[in-house]
């Protein structure tokens, strides 16, 4: 039968690790997955013709292996259409007079690659 253990012997049990959560029947763990994004937007109204660049601001901060890019940072992204939406790619940030390469791929809020563009040439 189950004995409920003294003070002290509980608070020693407390510190070791074991197996404290609770899982329903069939559910499995989650996993914490590292967020793999930043949030932008386009800066301005800005018309976009062929192949051109297009301005973004970064609505958070970004951090790179050597340094963070703050919020509010205007990035350029080169801009083409393809399939009805405008694919962006950014390839380089100029930031306090420092050139930073970087290969970042711009995804929709639905999570495809490229900005939904309605009516937009194919």
């Amino acid at each position: 039968m189950y004995r409920e253990p003294t003070d002290s012997a509980f608070l020693a049990d407390w510190s070791e690790t074991r197996n404290r959560g609770f899982y329903t029947a069939g559910a499995k763990e989650q996993i914490v997955q590292p967020k793999n994004s930043i949030r932008a937007c386009v800066h301005d109204a800005q018309t976009v013709v062929g192949e051109t660049g297009v301005r973004l601001r970064l609505l958070e901060p970004a951090k790179t292996p050597i340094r963070t890019i703050p919020q509010g940072t205007i990035v350029t992204a080169n801009a083409k259409f393809q399939g009805g939406r405008l694919q962006l790619k950014i390839t380089s940030i100029e930031l306090e007079g420092n050139i930073i390469p970087v290969d970042i791929t711009i995804y929709d809020l639905d999570g495809q690659q490229g900005l939904y563009v309605p009516y937009s040439p194919k």
